[in-house]
C-alpha cells in the first residue's frame, strides 16, 4: 500500500524535514502545487476510508475504486485541510492548477451524480473539472466534459492566462464534443474561459490511438502539439507510421473568431461586493452589440443589460453566495469573472 510522502529540502539539497500522509489503504501521489503564501496542495487519488491523516471516507465503500484526495499543507508541514472529491464509482488521473485566483482541478470521472459530484456523466468517463475554496477545499463550481466514450486529460494554464483542456477521447459528436472522432483514440483539445465555458474545441487524430504529450502555445491563434501516435495516413495524420507507436508533433491553427477581444480587460469592484457592484472595461469594441450578463451557480440568468464603459449593478437585494458575470460581443461570450456577494 502506498502513501504520499514529502521531503522539504533547502537550497543545497539538505533535508529540512519529511512527512508521510495516507490511510488505511491505497494513496498515490500525482504531484504538488504551491500558493503565494508557501502552503503546498497535494494532490492524488485514494481508496482509504477515514484513517491516519484522511479525515472523510471513500465514496465506493468496497474499498476498491478511487476518489480524487487534496491535502493542502504549511511550510512545516501541518495539515491545513484534506477534501476528498468522486463519486459512486471511479475518479482518477487528475491535476490541480493556480489560474489566475483560482484553483482547479481536473479528474477523469466514471461516476453519475453522486458523492459531491453534482453534473451527470455523458457516456464512460468524462473529464470533471471543478474549482476548489482554498478555505475549506470546497467546490465552488464543476462542470463535466465528455461524449458517449470515454474522456480524461488534464487541465492547463498558459502563461497569457488562458485555460485549456488537453484529453484524450474515444467519443464521436456526442455530450458537450461537437467534433467527430477520427479513430479509435483522439486528441481533444479545448479552451476554456474562466467560468469555465468552452470556447472552442478540437479533435485531432487519425484511424488508431493518438495521446498528447505537450502543448505550446506560439501566439493567440497557433500552437504546438506534441503526441503520440501509431496511426498510418488517415484523418489528420499525412505521414504513415514508422512502426509501433511515434512522435507526432502537430502545428495548430486555431480560427474562433474572438481573438480580436483576447487583450479586453474587464475590472469588477468591490469583490466581495455588499450594494453597488461596478462593471468597468479598458474599451468598447466599435460595431459589436456589448451587454453584460450575471448568472448564479446553478447557472441561471438573474441579470442583463446592454452595456457601456462604466456599469452598476445594485446587488443588495441579491441572495448571498457566488455569481459569474459575463461579458458579450454580439453575442458571443468572450470574457467572465467571479464575484461574491455578501
Amino acid at each position: 500500500m502506498n502513501d504520499y510522502w514529502i521531503i522539504m529540502i533547502d537550497s543545497s539539497g539538505n533535508k529540512l524535514w519529511d512527512k508521510t500522509y495516507g490511510g488505511n489503504n491505497w494513496d498515490d501521489l500525482y504531484g504538488s502545487v504551491y500558493d503565494n503564501q508557501g502552503n503546498i496542495y497535494l494532490y492524488g487519488r485514494s481508496n482509504s476510508a477515514v484513517s491516519g491523516e484522511k479525515t472523510e471516507p471513500a465514496f465506493d465503500v468496497s474499498g476498491q475504486l478511487y476518489d480524487f484526495w487534496v491535502i493542502k499543507i504549511d511550510t512545516l508541514g501541518n495539515i491545513l485541510w484534506d477534501k476528498t472529491y468522486g463519486g459512486i464509482d471511479d475518479e482518477s488521473n487528475g491535476n490541480l492548477i493556480f489560474h489566475n485566483n483560482q484553483i482547479l482541478c481536473a479528474v477523469s470521472s466514471n461516476s453519475d451524480v453522486s458523492g459531491n459530484k453534482t453534473i451527470s456523466s455523458f457516456g464512460g468517463a468524462d473529464i470533471w473539472v471543478f474549482e476548489l475554496s482554498p478555505i475549506d477545499g470546497s467546490i465552488i463550481y464543476q462542470k463535466a466534459f465528455g461524449g458517449s466514450g470515454n474522456e480524461g486529460g488534464e487541465i492547463v494554464s498558459t502563461p497569457d492566462s488562458m485555460l485549456y483542456v488537453l484529453a484524450r477521447s474515444t467519443s464521436g459528436i456526442s455530450g458537450n464534443k461537437t467534433e467527430s472522432s477520427k479513430g479509435m483514440l483522439d486528441i481533444w483539445i479545448l479552451n476554456l474561459d474562466s467560468g469555465l465555458n468552452i470556447l472552442w474545441q478540437k479533435d485531432i487524430g487519425g484511424s488508431q490511438n493518438e495521446y498528447i504529450n505537450d502543448f505550446i502555445k506560439i501566439n493567440s491563434s497557433e500552437y504546438i502539439i506534441a503526441s503520440t501516435s501509431n496511426s498510418n495516413i488517415s484523418g489528420d495524420k499525412t505521414e504513415n507510421a514508422r512502426g509501433g507507436y511515434d512522435v507526432w508533433l502537430i502545428k495548430l491553427s486555431v480560427v474562433t473568431g474572438i481573438e480580436e477581444y483576447q487583450t479586453f480587460r474587464l475590472f469588477t469592484y468591490p469583490n466581495p461586493v455588499s450594494n453597488i457592484l461596478h462593471i468597468d472595461f479598458d474599451y468598447i469594441p466599435e460595431n459589436k452589440q456589448t451587454f453584460v450578463a450575471l448568472y448564479d451557480m446553478q447557472g441561471k440568468e438573474v441579470y442583463r443589460s446592454d452595456a457601456c464603459k462604466y456599469n452598476t449593478i445594485d446587488m443588495s437585494a441579491f441572495a448571498k453566495g457566488t455569481y459569474v458575470v459575463k461579458v458579450f460581443f454580439s453575442n458571443k461570450s468572450v470574457i467572465c469573472k467571479k464575484i461574491i456577494k455578501q
